[in-house]
This record gives C-alpha cells, structure tokens and sequence, in this order.
C-alpha cells in the first residue's frame, strides 16, 4: 500500500518533483481512503479541518439551498484539492462532496500540513505555485485541460496490440492528445502520438523511470501504458497510477490471464473497479467463455470483433469499439426534464463525452446507472404536484428502474450444429427491476 500511495503522489500536480523524503512524510501523516462511485465523501454541513488531495477517480461538489436543492458548484479530478484555505477554518461549509466513480483521497490534517511546509521549503513552494496555476487555469485560461488520465493497456499476447492502437487512434480523432509508453515499436507509426519505449536494449527501464515519465507528460489528455505479458513486468506496477485498466484477452488465452489476474489480489487491493477485460474475438467467431471468475477480477467487460459477423448473430457485437470509447471518454449521456411542477426525469443509456466541469447542467441522480442498460429516474415533488406551489416540507416520490429492456449482457453463446452453423443465445443481464422510495425534505 506504501508504495502505490508514493506512485499516486509522484503523479499528483501538487506532490510533483517533491522529493521521496517528503512524500514518505506525507505518506506516514495522511489518511488514505477509498470510496465507491456514488459514495459521500464530504457531508452536508461537516466541519472541515483537511487539505483533501484527489489521487484518483473524481468528485462532483454541490451547493444545498434553503430549499434543499442541489446546484453544482465544482468538479475535482485527480490532480485537484480541496480545502487547503477553508480547511484552516475548520468550520461547518454547505456543501456535499460525492464520488463520481471510484476514488481515492489523501486527508491531510491542517495543522500538520501547516507544520511540514514549514519543515520543507520545497513543498511549500510547490503547493503555492500549484494553487496559483490552478487559480490561473480556473479564472484566466478557462480552456485549459485537466490533469491526463492514465490507462494500462496490458496484453496477455502481441496479438491484441493492433486494436488497442485503434482503440487510441480513435481517441485522437476525438481530438485527444496521448503519449504512449510501450515495449512495441509500431506505436511510432501513429501521427501526432507521444511515445517512449519502455525497453532498454534488450532489458526494461526502471520502474522508477516509469513513474517519471508519466510525471513528466502533464500536457497530455492521457496516458497510456501498453505492455504484454512477456516482458515479466509485475502488472502491479503499472495499476497503481492508472486510473483505468484494460486487459486484452483472446478466448484460447484464458487460462493464462486467470492466473495472472489471481495473483495480482485486486479485490483486497481495491482495484476491481477500474479494470475491464477486452475480449478480441477472431474472425467469424463471437464465442467467449463464460467465467463467472472473471467478475472478482473486473467491473466490466467488453467484446469487439475482429471483422463483422454474418447472420444470425445480428449486429450485437458490432458497437463494441464504440461502447468501449463510451466508457473511456466517461459521462454518461440521457435525457433529462423537469423539473416542472415538481417533477423531473432521467432516461440514460450509456457512458460518453467529456464534459470539462464548464456549465451547470442538471442535476441528475448518481445511481441511475447501469452501464449499457437503459435506466430511469423519477422523482416527483408530491406537495408541489397537486398545489402547483413549492410547499414548506416536501415529499418526493422516487422510481428506479433498472434495466427496463431486459437485455442481455452475453450474447457470446453459440450452439454449433452440422457444416458450422450456430444460433445466438443470450445470457440474462441483472433483472429488470423498479425500486420505489418515499423521502421526506424538510
């Protein structure tokens, strides 16, 4: 855990070029804690007595009314802090902190943080000119980018490095800068890329240069670290930084990276959440192996073919480039409306753009939320639906429906009869449900 909490500050706009000395110290002092998507970091009305530096993941903060109303007062993504001035208050602030997807904050008590930047010039004087460039970011260059989000490529054979080539050119036809570190050379055939080789010769470079380099790229939009399974690099490694991780797989190498995803313990490390594993399907093939194992290893997994299908498989497999660019580009698209009279209502289907924190859009209701399943939210003000007026104490009305079309997730399954002959089948997704909640607002 020490050492992922080092690689973590190493990459962190506030910790940058501060020496392993100081980032031991820091360690030692802080509190370092893991929250899930849609979690509470920071309650209403707590008292606020830390510097909170983001490591990974990102918070949406919002403002509460007199009325109870939400309003959207700041995004963090990892590279941000918050409460470096207000956490020298110590006082009570208006505002709810939450988890937009799985995060993990370094807490730092004020006084103490207050104590080592007069221990350490250096850190003080990398926290003040990082404050500044964040107020100069915020104020003066609104178009100025976050920091880069990094991603582990990993590839259990070379065979699947040409769609994660794709993958990334895909990005930078999004107008996406990304710098490449990767034991391949063919990634130089990519215009426009940043890359080093992570090889030496014939050896590979330090992890230690590793760590510096991704430090050393902060004008990208992301970073990708691509690497297989025959370069004897301790996976571990390289999901430490990352802020996502995608496992390339062919169904006959499965047996391989089962067993390099054991040893890696992701669930005890809390790394489940931000890995996917990318099955690459071979021609005229759209057959995976279910492993119900897999689920203990990763959050989500995506199938994209090789060449198109022919009938009866239909056109199921054919959106997986895109689903996957869904999921690594992050927000999720909808439609929202309301509210009018009390009433508002969110319809989502997939993950997409990459809305900059800019704006106030609607606030809409985290756990409505299931990949690419379509969800619902309802949410009636009942008081203020029949009256037509907003009432001292209000009564909300909550329906949640997930999965209303009752897809499927697999659709991989294949029952081969005579001169090859197959009929897709399909593997149930979580059940259809509708949840229903009566909340009282004072």
């Amino acid at each position: 855990m020490y050492d992922e909490v080092i690689d973590l500050l190493k990459a962190h706009e506030y910790f940058r070029g501060v020496s392993d000395v100081i980032l031991g110290e820091i360690a030692r002092f802080g509190t370092i804690t893991n929250y899930d998507s849609a979690a509470v970091v920071h309650q209403l009305n707590d008292p606020l007595r830390s510097i909170c530096f983001v490591l990974r993941g990102r918070l949406k903060t919002v403002r509460v009314d007199s009325r109870g109303d939400e309003h959207l007062f700041q995004m963090f993504e990892r590279g941000d802090q918050y409460g470096m001035m207000l956490g020298g208050l110590g006082e009570p602030i208006p505002l709810r902190i939450f988890a937009l997807e799985p995060s993990t904050i370094l807490m730092l008590d004020h006084e103490k943080s207050m104590e080592l930047t007069l221990l350490y010039p250096e850190l003080r004087r990398q926290w003040l000119q990082s404050y500044a460039r964040n107020l100069r970011r915020r104020f003066l260059e609104p178009a100025a980018g976050q920091a880069p989000k990094v991603i582990a490529m990993l590839h259990q054979s070379p065979t699947t490095r040409n769609l994660a080539q794709k993958i990334i050119g895909r990005l930078q036809g999004l107008g996406e800068a990304v710098s490449v570190l990767s034991d391949a050379d063919s990634w130089r055939a990519l215009p426009g890329l940043g890359f080093r080789s992570v090889l030496d010769g014939d050896r590979l470079i330090e992890v230690a240069e590793i760590r510096r380099q991704i430090a050393e790229w902060n004008q990208a939009k992301r970073i990708v670290v691509d690497i297989t399974a025959a370069q004897n690099l301790d996976w571990a490694v390289l999901l430490r930084p990352a802020d996502c991780a995608l496992v390339f797989i062919r169904p006959n190498e499965i047996a391989a990276a089962i067993e390099r995803l054991r040893a890696l313990e992701l669930a005890s490390r809390g790394w489940r959440d931000k890995i996917a594993i990318v099955w690459v399907l071979e021609e005229g093939s759209g057959v995976v192996p279910v492993i119900s194992e897999l689920q203990n290893f990763a959050s989500r997994q995506f199938k994209i073919c090789e060449s198109p299908l022919p009938h009866p498989w239909g056109m199921v497999h054919s959106t997986g480039m895109e689903r996957l660019i869904h999921y690594l580009r992050g927000i999720k698209i909808g439609v929202a409306l309301g509210p009018k009279r009390g009433v508002s209502l969110g319809l989502f289907n997939i993950y997409y753009s990459d809305w900059n924190g800019k704006g106030n859009p609607p606030v809409l209701n985290p756990p409505a939320d299931s990949g690419d399943l379509l969800t619902t939210h309802l949410s009636v003000d009942l008081p203020m639906l029949f009256s037509g007026k907003q009432a001292k104490h209000s009564l909300f009305l909550n329906v949640h429906g997930n999965n209303l079309l009752d897809e499927s997730y697999y659709s991989g399954m294949a029952v081969v009869g005579p001169a090859g002959t197959g009929v897709a089948l399909g593997l149930p997704g979580p059940p259809r449900t509708v949840g229903l909640s009566l909340n009282l607002r004072y």
